[in-house]
């Protein structure tokens, strides 16, 4: 039997990441991670689960079949699943099956190559094995997301006491961004479970209080690093907001899609689209610098304008803060229902087959093998 392209998907993931939830079935509308395929692989000595049940890693057979695949992954430092570290590790592995299962390529191994995609991710666990340890030590981003000519870099936020030292982040990454062809505009991408709760870490009720030796939480830390910031969750919520937002001239795909197009006047500058003869803003990438820079631009050109908004269905309440926070008392709000995505933007929903047989570079299929590995190996302890 031949590996077919979900196990190799899998085991890539798990190499990219060191450690996969057990529980991704629930967050994400893909059979990638059904039960079936999980133990399968386990079974046959591929991956193992820690013992306490909340990850995958490769084992040592699974490292070698990704090898003869063409990929290599060294084996991850021991780590203690009771440290902070690890549980980190786990919410950072949604970020990357978020962006995969969105269509974006999360297997980048340096800057060059993601400069070279249209939409690419690279893990910082790529950056720190390519002899970038030292100049990474002590960072929290955990990648940088190139859509286009914009490089996004990612965090991902846990909860309001998540902290960055904001200098020493923009040094870093703004080094890394150095040496990449292209990019034009530098944001910021904060991924979370939830949009809500990150709505509330990036706008608490009253602002944070200073910490000591340059920690800063995130309402001030984005005040200080002063970029756009974007609000995606993890789960089938990113999968779709993702999907959307890496296709190239998406906003202006979706305003032919509403209705007849006018040429934008230079006073209405960033809102997305005059749409028979109204100005629209598209949320769908929930830059909120970005859209509260249309709302007041809007309310300045006419201030008994009533804005007309298009976004996902998850973002309207957080997008209802946001018309809030800018004064505007009323808005026409227009979601994105799945329909209406699936017609106007049918590359989101094509279906690729998964039991299809994986073939490498060279052309060559990989030999799978089916024999099972006796149970009281498979369980393995967190080495």
């Amino acid at each position: 039997m031949n590996f077919d392209i979900k196990d190799y998907r899998v085991l890539r993931l798990c190499g990219l990441c060191r450690y996969i939830p057990t529980d991704l079935w629930r967050y994400y509308d893909s059979k990638l991670f059904s039960a079936t395929s999980m133990f399968t692989l386990e079974d046959r000595g591929y991956i193992k689960m820690q013992t306490n049940g909340m990850s995958y890693k490769l084992t040592y057979k699974g490292r070698e079949a990704l090898a003869e695949m063409g990929f290599t992954y060294a084996e991850d430092m021991r780590m203690d699943t009771k440290r902070a570290t690890y549980k980190r590790r786990l919410m950072l592995a949604h970020c990357n099956v978020t962006m995969h299962l969105a269509g974006i390529d999360v297997f980048c191994e340096n800057t060059s190559e993601l400069a070279g995609k249209e939409a690419g991710f690279l893990n910082t666990l790529m950056l720190r094995t390519d002899n970038n340890v030292k100049s990474l030590a002590g960072t929290r981003f955990a990648g940088i997301l190139k859509t286009e000519n914009i490089a996004n870099v990612v965090y991902y936020v846990e909860n309001a006491e998540d902290w960055i030292v904001p200098g020493y982040e923009r040094e870093t990454f703004t080094a890394e961004l150095s040496t990449m062809r292209g990019v034009k505009d530098i944001q910021i991408l904060l991924a979370g479970k939830d949009l809500e709760e990150l709505w509330n870490v990036t706008h608490p009720t009253k602002q944070s209080e200073k910490l000591p030796r340059g920690m800063t939480l995130f309402d001030r830390a984005l005040e200080e690093l002063g970029y756009d910031y974007l609000l995606v969750p993890t789960g089938r919520n990113g999968v779709t907001q993702l999907s959307v937002m890496k296709l190239r001239g998406y906003s202006h795909r979706l305003a032919t899609s509403l209705g007849r197009v006018s040429e934008l006047p230079r006073e209405l500058s960033f809102c997305d689209s005059i749409i028979d003869g109204e100005p629209f803003i598209f949320t769908i990438d929930m830059n909120v610098r970005r859209i509260e820079r249309a709302l007041r631009q809007l309310k300045r050109y006419d201030s008994s304008s009533i804005p007309n908004i298009c976004c996902f269905p998850f973002q309207k309440d957080v997008v209802g803060k946001i018309v809030k926070r800018c004064g505007i008392r009323e808005k026409k709000l227009y979601t994105l229902e799945k329909e209406i995505v699936e017609a106007f933007f049918h590359e989101t929903t094509k279906v690729e087959d998964l039991t299809k047989p994986y073939m490498t570079k060279e052309g060559r299929y990989v030999c799978a093998d089916e024999k099972k590995v006796k149970r009281t190996n498979s369980k393995a302890s967190e080495a």
